[in-house]
């Protein structure tokens, strides 16, 4: 998938791998999902935890109602409306540069365009 490899990069759609799906990593997947109005992108993020991005912010709040769902940024429904590639409990384990893929400590191999580091305050 590397510029290399002849085929013509602007007629099909293009890999957004975000790695984290905290805020920050939600955060860009909403506004890539706002201005691709011509679904040039395919988005799919990596996530070590078992939930989709949650408010840590307000995580204190959750004993009042003990709520998890109350706690989600978008619901998991969003992530399938707007055809996002959600793996949870699944960390990016390595980023093979020269090869444009992504593996993930459960096997799964993305070939990517693009990867967006959004694992917060440390690697």
């Amino acid at each position: 998938m590397n510029g290399s490899n002849g085929s013509s990069r602007s007629s099909r759609q293009r890999t957004v791998v975000v790695i984290g799906n905290g805020m920050v990593g939600l955060r860009f997947c909403e506004k890539l999902i706002e201005f691709d109005v011509s679904k040039r992108y395919r988005i799919v993020t990596f996530c070590e935890e078992p939930r989709a991005a949650y408010d840590r912010v307000g995580l204190t709040s959750f004993f009042a109602h003990r709520d998890a769902e109350k706690m989600m940024l978008q619901r998991l429904e969003w992530y399938r409306e707007n055809h996002v590639e959600l793996h949870l409990g699944d960390r990016a384990k390595e980023i093979d540069r020269s090869g444009f893929v992504i593996r993930s400590e459960k096997g799964v191999e993305i070939e990517y365009d693009t990867v967006v580091l959004a694992t917060g305050s440390y690697p």
